[in-house]
């Protein structure tokens, strides 16, 4: 097999054809991140000043917490971003009033999708929001059979995935293993990105890079 390059939206944070996780505590501002991470590359702008700039890709953006009209779209273009390379999902109203959106049950209409129309990012938020309740997200083997599919499907079409999830209330906060559920959602993605409070200055947001194969 022959060995090739790692493709980036963001170099050394936002890898392209990956499955990965944006973990903090609720509240720190995970929406409006990975919001202004479509916003990049619905624009095609650089993520960095002196950045390279890049053609414009289509986002899908799957919301269950906010609502797609006056948060998640506001929100959207606020950071910048091109309407017209986005798709917005209301996963709390099942896309106004429609089926709700789950995995695994909807997999292969996201697949289809993806494969009849190309896109450069899919933000699932949050993740744990979009699992089928027949689907204990504190089984490893559960959470691995749902996100495997996922992770082979951002290879195959160059999408990256990404599934915010919050950290734990309480207990060990070693970072790989804070998040919420099982530790297969750590082990199955490529990226852990980490957001947390600055202690230094609670106005200031630190991201880490908690995992990166």
């Amino acid at each position: 097999m022959k060995s090739v390059p790692v493709p980036w939206w963001w170099e050394g944070w936002l890898p392209k054809g990956k499955l990965v996780l944006l973990e903090g505590d609720p509240g720190l501002g995970k929406s409006t991140l990975s919001m202004w991470m479509a916003a990049r590359i619905s624009t095609g702008e650089p993520f960095v000043e002196g950045g390279e700039s890049r053609d414009p890709a289509r986002v899908l953006l799957l919301n269950y917490e906010d609502s797609a009209g006056d948060t998640i779209k506001p929100r959207f273009i606020a950071a910048g971003g091109d309407e017209t390379f986005a798709q917005l999902i209301d996963g709390c109203n099942g896309d106004g009033g429609s089926e709700l959106f789950l995995l695994p049950n909807h997999f292969e209409e996201l697949a289809k999708s993806l494969r009849q129309c190309p896109a450069g990012l899919v933000i699932i938020d949050p993740l744990v929001a979009a699992l089928s309740p027949r689907v204990d997200s504190h089984n490893d083997q559960d959470v691995r059979g749902v996100l495997a599919p996922l992770a082979a499907l951002a290879e195959e079409t160059g999408t990256t995935i990404l599934g915010n999830r919050h950290l734990v209330k309480s207990g060990v906060r070693n970072p790989i293993t804070a998040g919420g559920g099982s530790i297969g959602f750590a082990a199955a993605v490529r990226t852990v990105l980490g957001l947390f409070q600055d202690p230094a200055d609670p106005d200031r947001r630190v991201l880490a890079m908690v995992k990166s194969n």
